[in-house]
């Protein structure tokens, strides 16, 4: 929470560590803090959140427990990262009513804030969030999520069903057109506190079977299973990974942290030009890829070249003629009612990095 609404001030940087500690004992737990820092983070840095109620529930989030996560998925759409109109139904009057039902939504039973993706009923629909008090009339929880893995998440489905709240609690409701841009806030955020959960979990595995092999004698050993040098170079990979984990996250997170916005998006450009120049080596060079594909996997040389061999594999930017042909598989699978809902490829595919990918490969 920033400093001068009583918050510590704490960045990207120490709330992903503060998750990656809960990670290791409470992984539920963790995944919930997550979601709830990711908004507060991207709230704090936009300029789309109305001030008074970003002030609101930064007050609230330091006074007391006053959760917050965005409900976005859908049984229909799915995520909408991959774009689509949400079924979710914003309709304006005095007073405004949400209707709709949203699956996944972590930490359903004790959210106080939900964030809901939704459509307005207007001519030519707007997208974006509307700021909901858990709880109000109209609204229910169905436990459908009982996961062997993240039980504790609580992620339900949730319920609106003609839900009044009030007009200015439309946080950011766009064209579709205008969502298409990258979030950098929204996508760091993620990108670090994210795999932080997930490096807690893989911390928590990792002193598990440190703790086994130290203590597990095998009697045709005579020793614990540490002892082997095996054991030790299979642990010490392990760590190696993690090491590169950290230190990773902590670089990313402290280049937000540091502002440095255009530096992130530069650094994404770079990667995919060098991602698209990898693939078009890999195109040119299958015995060699082959080689380390196999080394990496520990298979034989045979199976990623018989692969190589038989994929139809082509490297090509976004542009017309692609999203023609996606558009066709996506009006042939709603021909064939494999998708319940007609959708415009115009609205899924992102052309940010078109010519990155075109320079990498050499096209």
């Amino acid at each position: 929470m920033p400093a001068a609404l009583g918050g510590a001030g704490a960045g990207v940087r120490d709330a992903s560590r503060i998750v990656g500690i809960i990670g290791q004992a409470g992984p539920s737990t963790a995944l919930v803090l997550s979601m709830h820092c990711i908004n507060h983070l991207v709230m704090a840095r936009s300029p789309a959140w109305p001030a008074r109620l970003a002030r609101k529930l930064a007050r609230e989030t330091v006074e007391g427990l006053a959760l917050i996560n965005a409900l976005r998925v859908e049984p229909e759409l799915g995520s909408p990262a991959r774009g689509g109109l949400p079924a979710t139904v914003a309709r304006r009057t005095e007073t405004g009513w949400r209707t709709g039902r949203k699956i996944y939504s972590t930490g359903a039973p004790i959210l106080k804030w939900n964030l809901v993706w939704a459509r307005t009923d207007e001519p030519e629909p707007r997208v974006g969030q509307f700021l909901v008090t858990a709880g109000l009339p109209g609204t229910r929880i169905v436990e459908t999520w009982d996961h062997l893995g993240l039980r504790a998440s609580g992620s339900h489905d949730v319920v609106f069903d003609d839900v009044v709240l009030p007009l200015d609690h439309e946080i950011d409701v766009r064209r579709p057109a205008d969502w298409r841009g990258l979030d950098v806030s929204q996508a760091a955020t993620h990108t670090v506190l994210l795999p932080r959960f997930y490096d807690g979990i893989a911390r928590a595995a990792r002193d598990w079977l440190i703790e086994f092999v130290r203590q597990r004698v095998p009697s045709s050993l005579g020793a614990p299973l540490a002892t082997l040098a095996l054991v030790q170079e299979v642990v010490g990979g392990i760590e190696a990974r993690l090491v590169v984990n950290a230190r990773l996250i902590d670089s990313f997170a402290g280049d937000f942290d540091d502002g440095y916005r255009d530096v992130l998006c530069g650094r994404a450009t770079d990667f995919i030009r060098r991602l698209a120049a990898a693939r078009a080596w890999s195109l040119t060079n299958p015995n060699r890829y082959a080689e380390t594909w196999g080394r990496l996997m520990n298979i034989p040389t045979v199976v990623p070249l018989n692969w190589l061999s038989r994929a139809k594999v082509r490297i090509a930017p976004i542009d017309d003629s692609v999203t023609r042909d996606e558009q066709s598989t996506i009006d042939l699978y709603f021909r064939w009612g494999l998708i319940k809902r007609k959708l415009s490829v115009d609205e899924i595919v992102d052309r940010s990095f078109s010519d990155a990918i075109s320079k990498g490969a050499g096209l």
